[in-house]
């Protein structure tokens, strides 16, 4: 029973919360250029536990004490879209594209969602970690505002 409280204590107190964490979205429609890669402009944060997300640079950057490993995830929706054509996320990590994080999806029909995706980084203090938009269909494009998301969390190690 002692050993229950002392977890549920540490949990509501946050000595084992998984921190630093951060939501984001766009604050309106964001134009891309076709086959370009291109930062997402997510300027809202929904929370961020650390003020650790920098709007107006559009990155998370890793706290002083925070090095480890994170999680990330990022979706989107895409209007006009065109069938049989690209729509890609990729993280970046001190503006590198880390290929690991890359996520395609091949349109099949004119919906331009793109699942949610995932992944984990170890990273260290200082880095810095964005996302960035591609797509091939043409002409320029917009990311909706009301489905585009990027969020992070140190995981609990």
């Amino acid at each position: 029973m002692a050993i229950t409280k002392l977890i549920a204590d540490s949990i509501t107190s946050g000595a084992i919360a998984s921190t630093p964490s951060f939501k984001v979205m766009l604050s309106s429609g964001q134009n891309f250029s076709n086959a370009t890669w291109t930062k997402i402009q997510v300027n809202t944060e929904i929370w961020d536990t650390d003020n650790a997300f920098d709007t107006s640079n559009y990155k998370f950057v890793v706290p002083t004490g925070k090095a480890g490993k994170y999680r990330f995830s990022f979706g989107g929706y895409m209007g006009s879209a065109v069938d049989n054509k690209i729509m890609a996320f990729r993280l970046y990590v001190n503006d590198n594209a880390d290929n690991t994080t890359y996520t395609q999806h091949t349109l099949a029909g004119t919906s331009g969602a793109i699942p949610v995706s995932a992944c984990v980084l170890n990273l260290s203090v200082s880095d810095e970690v964005c996302v960035y938009f591609y797509q091939d269909m043409g002409g320029t494009r917009s990311l909706s505002s009301s489905y585009m998301h990027f969020e992070g969390e140190k995981l609990i190690s």
